[in-house]
């Protein structure tokens, strides 16, 4: 899935991409899952968009801060309608 923001040069395309994997490796070792899972995951929620597009706020937090975003983020996606 590729995500595109509007008026995102590629240097800023590049550094959300690397946070992105960043955050996919934080979330497997503190989870102690597999990055595929996490991949799977994250694709399945939608995680990778809320990333991209938080990338301004988040990147600046520590990783225990941003896995807890995410867990509450798939809190809210997974429950039921």
């Amino acid at each position: 899935m590729a995500i595109k923001l509007e008026n995102v040069s590629v240097k800023d395309d590049e550094k959300i991409i690397t946070f992105v994997a960043f955050c996919i490796e934080c979330y497997k070792t503190i989870h102690g899952i597999s990055g595929h899972e996490v991949a799977d995951l994250f694709r399945k929620y939608g995680v990778e968009k809320y990333l991209y597009e938080e990338y301004d706020i988040l990147h600046s937090f520590g990783e225990r801060q941003i896995v807890a975003y995410i867990d509450e983020f798939l809190s809210v996606r997974k429950e039921p309608a």
